[in-house]
């Protein structure tokens, strides 16, 4: 009996963290919110929503951030930035 090895080429996954961790200069995709209702529907009020591609302008350390969607600007503050999820665009 003969088994052919296969072998499966996998997709590199990219790490997830939160927005607020994400440093100026760099685009990142929404995964994910971990945030009630009311905060979400805030967010994709503003233009935030699960996909969206969004470039860090400013993040300093105890400020709010300052992120690029489209041509949006939005103001984020470092708790409401913890709670959004973010990926590397590859």
């Amino acid at each position: 009996m003969v088994i052919a090895n296969m072998e499966v080429e996998k997709e590199p996954q990219s790490a997830v963290y939160p927005l607020a961790m994400v440093g100026a200069g760099e685009r990142v995709s929404i995964i994910s919110f971990s945030a009630k209702k009311k905060m979400q529907q805030r967010l994709a009020d503003m233009g935030l929503t699960v996909g969206s591609q969004v470039k860090v302008l400013k993040n300093d350390i105890g400020c709010p951030m300052l992120i690029a969607i489209g041509d949006t600007r939005v103001v984020l503050g470092q708790g409401m930035a913890q709670k959004i999820m973010a990926c590397s665009e590859t």
